[in-house]
């Protein structure tokens, strides 16, 4: 699944896929639908069009370079595929979703146009320096309100094992970018290097960097609120370009003390967390 993220615009087959986890096409798929809710070569349909959506929204790339870096031969099958996902074609969408609010430093996305957006979140942003982390997680799929069951997933395994360490959330999808009721997130928790994982938990690693950081308390619905003044209100203003379009929730430790059913009530009801997006200069 991360290596389908990692590169969706190569051409995937399934006996690459299967091959790669070590196992045949029929097994692989029954595992990754159960897994994902999704044929493999359906989901690397999906990243390819959410990352071609956030490319429409946050960039002024032109939409046959967006074509083909997506990974598709022509315009016009990048066109019907995008319209078949999105339920409009990729220039209405940009049209009615535009907003440019991110500096993208990625040799694969060129020249965006800066937001006028108010930067509300500036007295609020500290830029701190973090080291690689690697991260286990659990991966969500659907409503980002229905994100909590999968923490509780987190958390129970966290309790089974004992293990300690920063809470981290990681989101790739927005409500515009992201396909309707599909969105992607991990609940994760820094690990050691050494710790040995099951094989139905994820493990991702996480470069070190500059994250711009905002403080942020209050409800998960207020949250989406804040995260979108964060990144379209004080990044296109503060002289930093976004190096990924992941963002980062960064909870309080004492989240793993309280107990499961505690923590999940604080993180859905009125709660403290850290809004981070990886930056650096232009």
């Amino acid at each position: 699944m991360l290596e389908i993220e990692a590169c969706p615009h190569h051409d995937w087959t399934l006996e690459e896929l299967a091959s790669r986890a070590a196992t045949s096409p029929f097994h692989f798929i029954r595992v990754f639908r159960s897994h994902v809710g999704q044929s493999p070569l359906r989901y690397v349909r999906t990243i390819r069009l959410a990352r071609a959506a956030a490319w429409l929204r946050y960039t002024d790339r032109p939409v046959t370079d967006i074509a083909f870096a997506s990974g598709y031969d022509t315009h016009s099958g990048f066109t019907r595929a995008f319209t078949d996902h999105h339920r409009c074609s990729p220039t209405e969408y940009r049209r009615r979703f535009f907003v440019a609010p991110w500096v993208l430093a990625d040799p694969d996305l060129p020249g965006t146009t800066r937001s006028r957006a108010a930067p509300r979140t500036a007295d609020s942003v500290r830029i701190v320096p973090m080291n690689a982390r690697r991260v286990a997680f659990f991966r969500h799929f659907g409503s980002y309100l229905t994100v909590p069951f999968t923490w509780i997933r987190l958390l129970r395994w966290v309790e089974q094992t004992h293990v300690s360490g920063p809470l981290l959330g990681i989101s790739y999808e927005d409500s515009e970018t992201g396909p309707v009721g599909r969105t992607r997130y991990d609940a994760g928790i820094v690990v050691p290097e050494d710790l040995a994982l099951s094989e139905d938990v994820g493990e991702q690693f996480l470069e070190a960097g500059l994250f711009a950081v905002y403080d942020f308390r209050g409800s998960i619905l207020r949250m989406l609120d804040a995260w979108r003044d964060f990144t379209e209100g004080w990044l296109p203003q503060s002289g930093y370009v976004a190096r990924d379009l992941r963002g980062f929730d960064l909870f309080p430790s004492h989240l793993l003390e309280v107990g499961r059913l505690r923590a999940i009530a604080e993180m859905t009801f009125d709660f403290e967390v850290s809004l981070s997006v990886l930056v650096g200069r232009p």
